[in-house]
C-alpha cells in the first residue's frame, strides 16, 4: 500500500511517467513471488505448472478484478469504462499473440524466452514514451487538509 501511494511522488520527482511506473514497474515489484515460483518450476522442469502460475494471475485479474473493480465504480458514482485506444488494444493484441505462440506447445526454449523477454522490453519502452490522454481522467482530486 505504501508502494501505490509513493508512484505520484516518484514519478514527479524522477520524471518518470506514471503510465510506466503503474503499468510496468508496480506489477513488476508486485508479481516477484509469482516469478520467483514460476521459475523454480520450470527449473524443475515441471513446465504446465510454471506455465499456470505465470499466466494464472494475469487470467485472474482479466476475469475477476477488473469486472469486480468496474462494478463497484458503477456502484461508487465512480464510472471505470473499459474503453480502450488504439495504443491499448493493439499493445494487448500483440501481448496475448506473443504469449500464445510462446505457449501453445508447452515447451521451452531460450528463443521463446527471449521473445518474451524483448516483447516485455518493447512494451515497456512504448508505454514510457506514449502520451496517454489524461482529459479523461476528470478533474484532480482536492489537495488534503492542513492541520
Amino acid at each position: 500500500e505504501a508502494l501505490v501511494g509513493a508512484i505520484n511522488g516518484a514519478s514527479l520527482r524522477y520524471g518518470v511517467p506514471m503510465s510506466f511506473l503503474s503499468a510496468i514497474l508496480l506489477p513488476m515489484v508486485g508479481g516477484i513471488a509469482e516469478f520467483a515460483a514460476a521459475v523454480q518450476f520450470a527449473m524443475k522442469d515441471k513446465m504446465d505448472i510454471a506455465i499456470g502460475v505465470a499466466i494464472g494471475s494475469s487470467t485472474q485479474f482479466a476475469l475477476l478484478v477488473i469486472p469486480t473493480c468496474v462494478l463497484v465504480g458503477a456502484l461508487l458514482g465512480q464510472p471505470l469504462d473499459l474503453d480502450f485506444g488504439v495504443f491499448e488494444s493493439v499493445a494487448l493484441l500483440v501481448v496475448v499473440l506473443v504469449v500464445n505462440a510462446n505457449v501453445q506447445d508447452g515447451t521451452s526454449n531460450w528463443l521463446k524466452g527471449l521473445m518474451l523477454l524483448v516483447a516485455y522490453a518493447t512494451l515497456a519502452v512504448s508505454i514510457f514514451y506514449h502520451t496517454f490522454d489524461d482529459s479523461l481522467a476528470g478533474p484532480p482530486p482536492p489537495p488534503p487538509p492542513k492541520f
